[in-house]
């Protein structure tokens, strides 16, 4: 099973193991003895306590929870030439309301 994390965060990195190792039925104490990591550290990381954690320990955690840690560059917003580039490839999505009839404009009596 591969699912992909998007991780903003030491809490949502902490969240993220701790969601992998309950699907693996794995205790914090038997990942601790997997991983030479204290139980303590790894409660604190699941729970958001810990505030910074080596990049050591988060490659051991990732290889005993069969994860792969990736980095990629931050999508940056788009620039206003990729907004009107963008919309001009897209179709004018019609207004939202009631749509009017044509107007019919009266024509003028002649007088005979």
């Amino acid at each position: 099973m591969c699912s992909i994390l998007h991780v903003m965060n030491i809490q949502e990195l902490g969240l993220a193991l701790k969601e992998a190792r309950l699907a693996k039925n794995i205790s914090q104490s038997e990942l601790s003895q997997s991983t030479l990591l204290s139980r303590s550290t790894i409660s604190a990381l699941e729970s958001g306590r810990i505030v910074e954690i080596g990049i050591g320990k988060v490659m051991q955690l990732c290889s005993v929870l069969g994860l792969r840690l990736s980095l990629e560059h931050e999508q940056l917003r788009p620039t206003l030439m990729q907004l009107l580039k963008e919309r001009s490839a897209k179709p004018l999505p019609s207004a939202p309301g009631r749509k009017r009839a044509p107007r019919r404009f009266k024509q003028p009596v002649s007088d005979k």
